[in-house]
């Protein structure tokens, strides 16, 4: 999920956004986010990993930090469990809240949830400790005879929004994409076992199915004699996928931003994250002329300003130059076919997710 830094910079922008609806000094609350981790760097973490935050807490005191910043770092890693216990620092608990609520959605974004036996990144503890930090605020707020504005669903919601665009995985991105282009839609999920453990699995034998291509991420290991959008056509087939579901997936996903390694080839939009149906515009737009680069590369360029616009390769191209291929995007490209887009995306995303799972079709 990126660098620390970025994570940093997620956590910093969930806090501000959580103190302005407990009524916390927001500069405060994102001062504590932004030097959180900051002792991580330091020696005497690394040598005492069980120091982390309680150090970070007697440096921010030392550089002169505010009081309540400092001790909001010190406490970031408590485990709290005195039922007595009541709200002393409104910093501690809007950093706790941030730095929990940033690895839940992130870590549970990316597709690896906790299963019955196993929990390597403490994520039930990180949502008992921001259900306990709701639990302080709410009676704080009742005690003072006010509802607390905060609430968990608009706080998940938000969450989501600060992570870049390709970052979270599966249901949950594609849900979150299609909300980001002004659609809700719900994409169907039936967990499987996600509990085999590295001894379980002879991960070697797997070696002879790395892929040399893959046309959906507009991705090629190296040039070959078989065309990009050739490779791309095979990997449909084995996934049994029409040519409607293909277009679909392939214009869904290039807007979305999974393209490997973040490059911008067929990512033919201004709104990277949203489920658009930019690509198929962009694609089926006359005003720009595709002007080949290489053996596998295009820019669109503007036939009146010769300016680029964007940049492609074959696995693009064949679905503006195929007749049958260019039909179906330009059904998509339609003003009035964004929702049917989004639903024939996640039905076929859901086709190729539940590719392998015998188990549900009994």
């Amino acid at each position: 999920m990126g660098t620390q830094g970025e994570r940093v910079e997620r956590v910093r922008a969930i806090a501000r956004w959580v103190a302005e609806r407990v009524d916390c000094d927001v500069n405060l609350a994102d001062r504590a986010a932004l030097l959180a981790k900051a002792d991580l760097l330091t020696e005497m973490v690394g040598e005492f990993p069980e120091l982390q935050g309680v150090m970070g807490g007697y440096y921010a005191r030392h550089d002169g930090e505010d009081e309540y910043v400092a001790q909001a770092i010190a406490d970031q890693y408590l485990v709290r469990r005195d039922e007595t216990e009541t709200v002393s620092n409104l910093i501690s608990e809007v950093l706790q809240i941030a730095d929990r609520m940033e690895t839940l959605v992130g870590i549970w974004g990316i597709g690896l949830r906790p299963t019955g036996d196993k929990d390597p990144f403490a994520l039930r503890r990180h949502a008992l400790s921001v259900i306990k930090s709701f639990q302080l605020l709410g009676a704080m707020f009742a005690r003072d005879k006010v509802g607390l504005r905060l609430k968990l669903d608009d706080l998940i919601e938000y969450a989501l929004t600060v992570f870049p665009a390709g970052v979270l995985a599966g249901n949950v991105g594609v849900e979150h994409a299609a909300k980001a282009a002004g659609i809700d839609v719900t994409v169907p999920f039936h967990p499987g076992r996600g509990d085999a453990t590295d001894a379980e699995t002879d991960a070697a034998s797997f070696s002879v199915l790395e892929p040399v291509a893959d046309g959906f991420r507009n991705w090629m290991k190296k040039d070959y004699v078989v065309t990009a959008e050739e490779l791309l056509l095979d990997r449909a087939q084995l996934m049994g996928l029409t040519a409607p579901e293909m277009t679909c997936l392939i214009g869904g996903m290039r807007v979305i931003g999974t393209n490997h390694g973040g490059t911008t080839h067929g990512v033919f939009t201004d709104r990277v994250g949203a489920l658009t149906t930019d690509f198929f515009t962009g694609l089926t737009d006359m005003a720009y002329k595709w002007v080949p680069k290489g053996t596998n590369l295009y820019a669109l360029t503007d036939r009146k300003t010769g300016a680029v616009k964007w940049t492609a390769t074959r696995a693009d191209l064949v679905f503006g130059s195929n007749s049958i291929l260019r039909a179906y995007a330009e059904v998509y490209a339609q003003d009035d076919n964004r929702e049917t887009f989004v639903c024939d995306f996640v039905s076929a995303w859901v086709k190729v997710m539940e590719a392998d799972r015998f188990d549900l079709r009994g």
